[in-house]
């Protein structure tokens, strides 16, 4: 922007955003106006107020065309795809890495979760109730976030063990 005068003269801005390279001087100089990234999907505008001596002040209206906005990608992992539990029951973690809102959606009755929902990244613990049966079991626990992928986990837990009658045992034989 040349400014042509044989007096003194200040610039003034009314945004942040823009820059120049020298806001006062005296006669006719060339000054460059610079402005930064725009970080939104909006034009925007600034104005510059040129005054010197006793002329009438300048406005300079500067626009600037809307930023590209790569809208952010949301993410929902668990460091873990399998968790296996002993038949006596155990507490196990899972480490939640998210930048959204998640919620688990889905869990085997004998797993009991210290939390079922959040935002953001976080370590939950899965406790697993002793089984009592004399078979494995097993199931899922599913997390759901908004705008993601769901993640399931699978969860399996040893049977318990049968006994077999020992020598002391007072049963008679069959």
């Amino acid at each position: 922007m040349a400014i042509v005068t044989k007096t003194d003269w200040t610039i003034t801005k009314s945004a942040d955003w823009l820059t120049v390279n020298s806001i006062s001087g005296n006669n006719t100089e060339t000054v460059r106006v610079s402005a930064g990234k725009n970080p939104t999907s909006e034009p925007r505008s600034a104005i510059l107020t040129v005054k010197g001596g006793t002329a009438p002040a300048q406005i300079v209206t500067v626009t600037q065309l809307a930023g590209t906005v790569v809208p952010e990608v949301k993410t929902l992992t668990a460091d873990v795809s399998l968790i296996a539990f002993e038949a006596k029951g155990e507490t196990k973690s899972i480490g939640i890495t998210s930048n959204t809102t998640w919620s688990i959606t889905g869990k085997p009755e004998w797993c009991l979760l210290s939390e079922s929902s959040g935002s953001g990244s976080r370590d939950i613990t899965v406790t697993a109730n002793e089984n009592t049966r004399t078979e494995d079991r097993s199931g899922q626990i599913v997390i759901e976030g908004d705008g993601v992928s769901k993640v399931v986990i699978d969860v399996t837990q040893k049977a318990k063990e049968l006994q077999e009658p020992g020598p002391d045992d007072n049963t008679p034989p069959a």
